[in-house]
């Protein structure tokens, strides 16, 4: 008689969900991390940052803006919130509420040197809106750049 081969059942192979797990809670997110974040958001913000718009150029003001709405968890403006916005010439702390006949939650903040912005919610955890630029791409018929922001009170 002749032997004859056994044979042998192959190693088993790794799951997804083994090599997922084993990433470290303050691992650099991924482009998967946004899906997670969103349910953490309550934990980790007073603030979210829940619109960040680049409304392109205009002719409609008289400068460059960022404007910003601070809105509580039914979507009705805050006045009275503090701002903190950080450029080109430092830091500067402003207020909403200042003119109710646009919305009890506003707050326009004049840009009038060129560079890169970041505003959030000051005295508050708050996100960030970051990479507002503005910079001479303007054309001269609209000369004048227009962001957009707007935060969103947390409930707890």
């Amino acid at each position: 008689p002749e032997p004859t081969a056994t044979p042998t059942p192959p190693p088993p192979t790794p799951t997804l969900t083994s090599t997922a797990t084993q990433v470290p809670p303050s691992a650099t997110p991924t482009a998967t991390a946004e899906q997670v974040a969103t349910p953490t958001v309550a934990a980790e913000f007073d603030y979210q940052l829940v619109e960040r718009t680049d409304l392109g150029c205009t002719s409609e003001r008289d400068g460059n803006y960022v404007l910003i709405y601070v809105r509580d968890e039914d979507d009705r403006g805050l006045a009275g919130v503090k701002l903190l916005a950080e450029g080109p010439d430092g830091e500067d702390t402003f207020y909403t509420g200042l003119k109710p006949e646009v919305d009890a939650g506003f707050a326009d903040m004049l840009v009038t040197t060129p560079g890169t912005y970041t505003v959030q919610v000051a005295g508050a955890t708050s996100q960030k809106a970051e990479g507002l630029g503005f910079d001479d791409s303007c054309d001269p018929s609209t000369p004048h750049r227009l962001w957009q922001v707007v935060f969103r009170r947390v409930s707890r």
